[in-house]
């Protein structure tokens, strides 16, 4: 069985992309609260999960804790954790690519979604 070509309006140009951490803007309104948990977990098992930027407003909709984590623990002057490459003084983070949300709701709404 042949599967079709989706139409070009269907298709999304998701693609991972390695961003400097401390170009990444948070959304506008973040509801949840992040442990600090989360970094002794990219200590412990490396940096694994990108975070996830929307294209349209080009603010975080997933990711929020992580990038959270990986500034502090570049401000307490620690090497970058396994999955994070340097250059110079930037930490270059694995980013998700090619989501647009349609409104800021539908961003909203996603950021609530996947957390």
């Amino acid at each position: 069985m042949s599967r079709s070509k989706p139409s070009p309006k269907d298709s999304r140009d998701t693609r991972l992309e390695w961003m400097p951490i401390g170009t990444l803007q948070s959304a506008s309104r973040n509801p949840k609260q992040h442990s600090p948990e989360i970094g002794t977990s990219i200590g412990r098992f490396g940096y694994v999960e990108p975070i996830v930027l929307d294209e349209r407003t080009g603010r975080i909709v997933a990711g929020h804790g992580r990038r959270e984590a990986l500034l502090a623990m570049r401000a307490r002057g620690e090497a970058p954790p396994a999955g994070i490459r340097a250059e110079g003084d930037e930490w270059l983070v694995p980013v998700l690519r090619g989501w647009a949300s349609r409104s800021d709701a539908e961003a909203e709404a996603y950021l609530l979604a996947s957390n």
